[in-house]
């Protein structure tokens, strides 16, 4: 076996390992988070309370 193959089938020992530990969270768990940034992404920040805490100045596209 190559040294290639070895690191490959040492990363899904690896891998497999770790998922077995921590299994990826589902879909419908997730779907949430997504739909919130792209949200916050689009609406205005004076939506969201107060402003003084984000970086953002007057007349910048920050």
């Amino acid at each position: 076996m190559g040294k290639g193959k070895n690191t490959v089938a040492a990363a899904a020992a690896a891998i497999k390992r770790d998922t077995a530990r921590n299994p990826a969270p589902s879909p419908d768990q997730t779907q949430g988070a997504l739909a919130d940034r792209h949200v916050r992404q689009n609406t205005p920040d004076s939506l969201y309370g107060d402003d003084s805490a984000t970086d953002n100045q007057e007349g910048t596209d920050a």
